[in-house]
């Protein structure tokens, strides 16, 4: 089991705008780290604690270069 959510974008033909990263857990912003890699970005979000069993939902949502924006959700059970 992990502290940490983390999510890495590769860049294609288009890339994330590492500022624009923003994250949702179960509902509530949450603050998250953004760093470049090598192909693209790293996104973490450390919880600081063990999150408790049930179901959670993660909302990611992002700009893409050419200003798109993106919102992706996932949901995940403990």
């Amino acid at each position: 089991m992990s502290r940490t959510i983390e999510f890495d974008f590769v860049n294609a033909d288009l890339s994330v705008v590492k500022s624009s990263v923003k994250m949702k857990l179960n509902g509530e912003d949450v603050t998250v780290s953004t760093s470049s890699t090598d192909d693209g970005i790293s996104v973490v979000y450390d919880h600081g604690d063990y999150l408790p069993a049930g179901t959670h939902t993660v909302e990611l949502s992002y700009t893409e270069s050419d200003g798109t924006a993106r919102v992706r959700s996932y949901s995940f059970t403990i």
